[in-house]
């Protein structure tokens, strides 16, 4: 608790007057930036595209977070290599989806992404493909210090130098509920229902091979599961390479994500990206084009091993009207 002594008015404004410069704080003109978040990878499923906005300062933090949407932008992806592409439908606003299932990143080749607003066209630099080593194992242990599960992986770098890596993850928990039957619910529900809810790692974990060149990557931490329930948590990890140019691009944001606001502290700035508009290299683009091999594999985290504590059930509750849990039992879970 902060204790204080009391104050006359009349002695505070004085002392407000005589110790503090007044400073005139001016909201900085708003400057429209573009912001893309777009990627090509090994796996065999549909390409995004996100486009947005910079939002102005605005008593909507939301709004200011999330960016406004950018509708009916045409977006292509070419492969340099083989000489094709496939374009995208917009399928939400500021959100666009490759039209072509059969086109998807290949090792070795080298990709392009072309954004049309209006009359204005954007580019990325050409992004070529680096391998990426398979995984060799994932594993988890409980981490008493912050009363977690960690998630680990052991892989390998390859020979050659230069390589980077990004690991991101998802998962899914299981969800109980108990139903009170009639008249809230029907009879014909059993006693407990069973959903599963979606979880998505925001963490930025990189590495690169600066020190590590062609050697194994041993219990390099990946996921951070907490022990909130004792119920069992699937976790889905993807290793992704990365050349050294969006290497620079995440760790870049990364330090800036992880900046306390202290006086030494590394300012925000704008990180520059690899888009550029063809006809005005002077507009700043937000967000990075990535071509990258994925590696993947998934754990099964059983937090009962570390706590004696009973699953939670949500009573009085349908699980299927909980926001994003899903009845359908995941791909991967056993």
């Amino acid at each position: 608790m902060v204790k204080y002594a009391p104050i006359s008015l009349a002695f505070g404004l004085a002392l407000l007057v005589a110790c503090i410069e007044r400073i005139d704080l001016a909201t900085p003109d708003y400057v429209r930036k573009l912001v893309v978040e777009a990627s090509v990878t090994t796996q065999h499923q549909p390409l995004t595209v996100k486009l947005s906005e910079n939002a102005p300062y605005s008593s909507n933090p939301d709004l200011f977070k999330q960016g406004i949407p950018v509708k009916n932008a045409i977006v292509k992806v070419y492969d340099m290599t083989l000489n094709t592409s496939t374009g995208f439908q917009q399928t939400s606003d500021g959100i666009y989806s490759s039209t072509d299932s059969s086109f998807y990143g290949l090792v070795g080749n080298t990709y392009l992404l072309e954004i049309i607003i209006g009359e204005n066209t954007y580019h990325s630099e050409e992004v070529t493909i680096r391998p990426v080593a398979a995984i060799d194992s994932v594993y988890y242990s409980f981490l008493p210090e912050t009363n977690t599960v960690g998630v680990f992986v052991d892989t390998w770098d390859l020979p050659e130098k230069g390589d980077a890596y990004k690991w991101s993850w998802k998962g899914y928990y299981k969800i109980l509920t108990s139903l009170p039957g009639p008249p809230l619910y029907p009879d014909t529900f059993d006693c407990c229902v069973t959903c599963f809810m979606p979880v998505q790692g925001f963490d930025v974990n990189l590495m690169s091979d600066t020190y590590i060149n062609g050697n194994k990557i041993e219990r390099k931490q990946v996921a951070e599961i907490p022990m909130d329930d004792v119920s069992d948590f699937l976790v889905e990890i993807e290793q992704q390479s990365l050349t050294e140019e969006a290497y620079e691009f995440w760790n870049k944001l990364l330090l800036q994500r992880q900046s306390k606001g202290g006086l030494f502290d590394p300012l925000p700035f704008n990180i520059p990206g690899n888009i550029y508009n063809i006809n005005n290299r002077d507009e700043i683009i937000l967000g990075f084009f990535t071509a990258t091999a994925v590696a993947e594999k998934h754990v099964m985290v059983k937090r009962r091993e570390f706590s004696n504590q009973p699953f939670k059930v949500i009573s009085q509750k349908d699980c299927r009207d909980i926001p994003f849990a899903r009845e359908k039992v995941p791909d991967n879970w056993n």
